[in-house]
């Protein structure tokens, strides 16, 4: 798997990981965050989940707007959506669902 790729997914996940504990969970420690994977010979998927309430996605702030671009948060969601090859946010923001393609060269080492 190409340096690019692999770091695209992993900082996709511990984002999504660490919204999940911040936002969705608030940092309860008593709250859990599931991490399921499935790999197949033509893409990578991970669902994220946490206890939280969830979210509306309408809400969040484009983080590529003028105002927003100074920021020091809110940037998450607007990455991993540009680096997954498919996002999908389900019950109300607390289930985030990424796919990545692999590429021909990657089949070979599944």
């Amino acid at each position: 798997m190409p340096d690019l790729q692999l770091g695209a997914i992993m900082l996709t996940v511990c984002e999504s990981v660490s919204n999940a504990i911040s936002h969705g969970n608030g940092h309860d420690i008593n709250k859990h965050v599931q991490i399921r994977v499935e790999c197949s010979k033509r893409e990578l998927s991970f669902e994220i989940e946490d206890e939280g309430k969830g979210f509306d996605l309408g809400q969040v702030p484009d983080p590529t707007e003028i105002k927003n671009l100074k920021n020091e948060h809110g940037r998450g969601i607007f990455i991993i959506r540009n680096l997954a090859d498919d996002v999908q946010f389900a019950n109300n923001g607390a289930l985030v669902k990424i796919k990545f393609k692999l590429s021909r060269e990657h089949q070979f080492l599944l």
